[in-house]
């Protein structure tokens, strides 16, 4: 069966037009941006959008569907016309990008403000479905510092954490997830009891290392997660990079670059420092996470704080 088959017995069963609408921006030079809304003369497919002639336009879900029917007015003004946002990073000529955006009209504004100094964590860049071991996840960072025959370094780590479940949760080596089962994180308790979702992780260092051995430290990022409990079950996607600031001139086009690193053996205490902070980043997010409600009253539950002083204080691992 050819694809126009396939096409058209789809279009049957499902019954689903859609109309398609291109629209540039300046800020964005030969992009087409595609959006889709009721109207008649294309197909909906596993998330596809084609047209008459089969060419791919966009991508849609069964979820936006559903939203579209339920929240008919969701993303529209009171003129009944959508809403336009954007988002612009805070480097170059962004404030000539906001100034053509507020004159296209543009509802929303979201710039990127990214700063120095200390990294918020908890809630910050994830709603209500960052869930992370059964409770709301988030931002967390933790660091390390390392001395080693060769010089002292710093190894930190930053996660997004959305993975896990409630059962396998340990901190510093104790049952948490078991001790704390009340409160599933949503209202989809079937979600919040397997390992789903992912968790991002990125490792920066300003030790001397190479592509291979940053490799090689980005793997270590497993070990602190089977710390806290992880599985990484078969429906977690857990992206890891890692990055050193050290070979500043490496990207240099013209001459001989001149590399430095350490040497391999040289490296258990980086990797060490590697599955220590990305352990305590994960509670970090955890603990300074809140309670949170979403659309449709989606409320994911924030790691009490003095039930887990409590469970700590079980198995001695507070004092007072």
């Amino acid at each position: 069966m050819n694809l126009k088959w396939i096409f058209a017995v789809v279009l049957v069963a499902v019954g689903v037009y859609f109309g398609i609408t291109s629209f540039k921006k300046s800020v964005t030079p030969y992009i087409d941006f595609e959006t889709a809304r009721h109207a008649t003369g294309l197909v909906q497919v596993n998330g596809v959008l084609a047209d008459k002639n089969y060419v791919l336009k966009g991508l849609i879900t069964v979820k936006d569907i559903q939203k579209k029917l339920k929240y008919p007015n969701a993303a529209k003004d009171s003129h009944g016309r959508l809403r336009v946002g954007a988002a612009i990073g805070a480097t170059g000529d962004f404030l000539e990008r906001a100034q053509e955006m507020v004159r296209s009209k543009a509802d929303v504004l979201a710039i990127d403000s990214a700063h120095g100094g200390a990294v918020e964590e908890g809630n910050v860049g994830g709603g209500t479905g960052m869930i992370c071991n059964g409770f709301k996840g988030g931002i967390g960072t933790s660091s390390r510092k390392v001395d080693g025959k060769l010089g002292s370094y710093t190894v930190g780590v930053l996660v997004q954490c959305n993975y896990g479940a409630r059962k396998n949760l340990r901190i510093a080596g104790v049952p948490v997830g078991l001790e704390i089962p009340e409160d599933a994180a949503s209202a989809d308790t079937g979600f919040a009891q397997e390992d789903r979702g992912s968790i991002i992780v990125v490792v920066a260092t300003d030790a001397p290392l190479v592509t291979h051995q940053l490799k090689r430290l980005a793997r270590r990022v497993s070990l602190g997660l089977g710390r806290n409990g992880s599985i990484s079950g078969n429906g977690s996607g857990d992206i890891f990079i890692a990055f050193s600031t050290a070979n500043s001139g490496a990207a240099k086009t013209e001459g001989v670059v001149q590399l430095t690193m350490l040497p391999n053996d040289q490296m258990n205490p980086l990797f060490s420092a590697t599955v220590e902070a990305t352990e305590e980043a994960i509670i970090n997010a955890m603990v300074a996470a809140e309670t949170m409600t979403g659309i449709e009253n989606h409320k994911v539950i924030a790691l009490p704080h003095d039930r887990l002083r409590a469970v700590l204080r079980k198995y001695n691992r507070l004092t007072n």
